[in-house]
């Protein structure tokens, strides 16, 4: 009997709880997965105090790769894809914004790839650009969709010399955040 417990435990329950960690958002509804594949979670932080529609976000953080998890809804009632598509043109000015600001330099502006198809349901808006921050050079995935009345935005950065080592592990990473997301609901 112990043994049948023994081998429960260590094939049923412990990667089902290690693999349904999640954090839940108390803004949205949403969740945030936390640490899973090396990847590790930072702290939530919210912006909606400051700036209402504005939501909160994560960090996750490997080597030298780095990803922002966003939640937010612009202040609107109800998201649909298209409010996805405006937030993408909106976000493409902001690019345009920085780099005539300064803030960024050597901007190669960003273009759609194709959208991401998450558990055949949920479509992923999929983008990419360059910039140079800092004196540094680095590419950006910009992913977006709508899940539960929010936007649910994935920002991807890594620098623009590790992009051939390790640009097949965007989408799987990503791929895979989403999937957490929704399980974790």
């Amino acid at each position: 009997m112990k043994k049948s417990a023994v081998v429960f435990l260590i094939f049923f329950l412990f990667p089902l709880l290690v693999y349904s960690q999640c954090t839940k958002d108390n803004y949205s509804g949403l969740s945030y997965p936390d640490s899973f594949d090396g990847w590790i979670r930072g702290d939530i932080k919210d912006l909606e105090a400051k700036n209402p529609g504005y939501g909160t976000m994560a960090d996750y953080d490997l080597n030298k790769l780095h990803v922002t998890l966003y939640f937010y809804n612009e202040g609107l009632s109800s998201i649909d894809f298209s409010n996805v598509e405006n937030n993408y043109n909106n976000f493409c000015l902001e690019v345009k914004k920085f780099e005539s600001q300064g803030i960024y330099s050597n901007v190669v502006a960003p273009v759609k790839l194709p959208d991401l198809v998450i558990n055949e349901d949920v479509k992923v808006l999929n983008a990419y650009f360059e910039f140079t921050y800092k004196g540094n050079s680095y590419g950006s995935f910009y992913f977006n969709t709508a899940m539960k009345n929010h936007l649910v935005k994935v920002r991807f950065s890594m620098p623009v010399s590790l992009l051939e080592e390790k640009k097949s592990t965007v989408n799987d990473f990503v791929k895979e955040l989403y999937k957490r997301i929704i399980e974790c609901d």
